[in-house]
């Protein structure tokens, strides 16, 4: 496709027990970014029922995006994490932390 010129994005669940480990992420976004396909989306689940085992927390899930892209550059470390809403994708940018006083 990409000699076609058409431009290919990856969307990719996270998913518990199945790829839920930076070194699987890191593996699937530099592999995918070195087939010229570019990491647009790691998406992680709200938990409904039926899916409520597979579904990785969103503090998890932020610190493994997290440490991945920080073993790669360039196109291979613009993956964002998203989940869904009820009007739609949004992106997970960060935790908050309760100031101390």
């Amino acid at each position: 496709m990409q000699q076609a010129g058409a431009t290919t994005f990856n969307l990719s669940p996270l998913i518990r027990g199945v790829n839920d480990s930076v070194d699987m992420i890191a593996e699937l976004l530099g592999r995918l970014s070195w087939l010229g396909v570019t990491p647009y989306y790691l998406f992680i689940c709200r938990p409904t029922e039926g899916n409520k085992g597979f579904v990785v927390p969103i503090e998890k899930a932020l610190s493994i995006l997290d440490q991945a892209r920080a073993r790669l550059s360039g196109v291979a470390n613009s993956a964002r994490l998203c989940m869904s809403h009820h009007r739609g994708k949004i992106e997970v940018i960060g935790k908050y932390k309760e100031p101390s006083c």
